[in-house]
């Protein structure tokens, strides 16, 4: 009797034991099939949103083109950004540079790499969607190389240097209606475009600003402020160097001197934070 009692508990605890692996089992299941169910979820809103992104694309480029049958600069560089940055999100290498007859194809492109994405990449494409690095990428990296090769006055296409450059190859002849001319379409050709590009730059930065954290930005707006007083200090090098300037006290090397200090800053702050986020701009 007792040996059948001591069988009989055994089966219980055994059936107990059974009983709650099962159950253990049970609630994993159900924890992995309700996560299934969550990404499922996640998956179909993030497709339906770049779904909605990218029939917008469509109509504003049908609404840009139905006139004309082109897109002006501005209605382009606006489209681009959008498009690029949405690009940029699933990771794709579809990205838009030139406003040519073939963006439409672009278009049915990109639709065609969403419409392929799995939950989970759909999913971490929203996440990311307009990131510090997407936005930056998109938007103002290009210019900003731009102002770092033209705003340096080391470098051969800067218009202060290449100012120099003439006088130093009319040292025998002076000319002072001709120095007088180079520095005031010098001064204009800055004035033109890497200050109008600051400009743009900081109203972008402005108009993105809740994709970058407080650091980043400040970052960028302190190297932007850099580009614009380098900019200023070259165009008072270059009033100094005209026949009729005002005298405000400084010499021309001082504001080249100045120039380039600025510049440096500008170098720095924008060398970190493209480090920091591993930024890539094809030059």
């Amino acid at each position: 009797m007792k040996n059948l009692r001591k069988i009989g508990l055994g089966l219980v605890a055994l059936l107990l034991s059974i009983s709650l692996v099962a159950c253990g089992s049970t609630k994993e299941e159900q924890k992995q099939e309700a996560a299934k169910q969550q990404e499922q979820q996640l998956a179909e809103k993030a497709k339906k949103e770049y779904a909605q992104k990218i029939s917008k694309l469509e109509s504003r480029y049908k609404d840009y083109t139905k006139e004309k049958g082109y897109m002006g600069p501005e209605d382009f560089g606006a489209f681009r950004e959008d498009f690029n940055i949405l690009a940029k999100s699933i990771k794709s290498t579809n990205i838009l540079e030139h406003n040519d007859d073939e963006i439409d194809d672009h278009l049915k492109e990109l639709k065609g790499e969403v419409t392929k994405l799995k939950d989970d990449q759909i999913i971490k494409a929203k996440e990311r969607y307009g990131s510090a690095k997407d936005v930056y990428e998109a938007v103002m990296g290009s210019k900003v190389h731009y102002l770092l090769r033209n705003v340096d006055t080391n470098y051969y296409g800067n218009e202060l240097r290449a100012f120099s450059n003439k006088r130093n190859a009319d040292e025998g002849s002076v000319n002072l209606e001709k120095i007088d001319t180079d520095a005031k379409e010098a001064i204009e050709s800055i004035q033109d475009y890497p200050m109008d590009d600051v400009k743009e730059l900081k109203n972008k930065l402005e108009e993105y600003k809740s994709s970058f954290s407080d650091e980043q930005y400040n970052e960028l707006y302190l190297a932007f402020l850099s580009f614009s007083s380098s900019l200023e200090k070259q165009v008072s090098a270059l009033q100094k160097l005209q026949i009729y300037y005002i005298n405000d006290g400084t010499d021309v090397g001082d504001n080249i001197e100045d120039a380039q200090t600025f510049y440096s800053e500008a170098k720095d702050k924008i060398s970190n934070f493209e480090t920091e986020l591993e930024v890539e701009i094809a030059n």
